[in-house]
């Protein structure tokens, strides 16, 4: 019963997320089904971490699995909607040496704390690139038609703005643990809740968009 309070108090943006993704889901294209999975594997994450932590379980090691693959998925989301090919080649060079220099952490630091060195790194360069795309990806004759701009302007939302109050948690865990938390809790989880919202604003731009002349005829028949 906790761990379902916990998760209708926690959750209800990326539940909210994925059942309107669902509705849309044979609407999407390539990149927005990998973001739908990328909220998806959020959502079960979040649940494993909630219920090793009633457990009283150490549920770091499991933040600091889906930092990689949130790495990982975001990097596949911008190589395919980033057009610059020079983009693409820096952002794959930032990935794997992201993926190196983890590796090298986990095997001087391990897995049991929370490594937020690596959340920033990721968080900065994968706010940059997605920057890039705003800046240069446009395909949109109207900004706030693109699915991807919303996904993109959440993400960096998220992504960037968490970096300053991971560095105050990273700062405060050892002698203000409860201040730590708390900050990290209501920051954290309302940038969270806000990328999540700018998201189901870009799937809704889904329902703006024309449909194929295939899709119609299935729909007819």
């Amino acid at each position: 019963m906790q761990l379902f309070t916990r998760i209708f108090s926690y959750e209800f943006s990326v539940i909210a997320t994925l059942l309107f993704g669902t509705g849309l889901y044979r609407r999407m294209n390539n990149q927005e089904k990998l973001i739908f999975f990328y909220v998806a594997t959020i959502l079960v994450f979040d649940i494993w971490g909630m219920s090793l932590a009633i457990e009283g379980k150490n549920n770091w090691f499991v933040y600091n699995i889906l930092i990689g693959i949130e790495v990982l998925m975001l990097t596949v989301y911008l190589n395919q909607i980033l057009k610059n090919k020079s983009h693409i080649q820096y952002l794959n060079i930032s990935c794997f040496l992201f993926f190196i220099y983890s590796m090298v952490h986990v095997y001087f630091f391990g897995t049991s704390n929370l490594m937020l060195p690596l959340s920033m790194i990721g968080g900065s360069f994968l706010s940059l690139f997605f920057l890039l795309y705003l800046i240069y990806g446009q395909t949109e004759n109207k900004w706030i038609n693109s699915p991807d701009n919303w996904i993109s302007l959440g993400s960096i939302f998220y992504l960037c703005g968490t970096i300053p109050f991971q560095a105050l948690f990273h700062y405060l865990i050892d002698e203000k643990q409860d201040l730590a938390l708390m900050l990290f809790q209501t920051i954290n989880m309302g940038l969270s809740h806000f990328r999540f919202l700018l998201i189901i604003i870009g799937f809704f731009m889904i329902l703006k968009r024309k449909r194929s002349k295939p899709e119609l005829a299935s729909v007819s028949v």
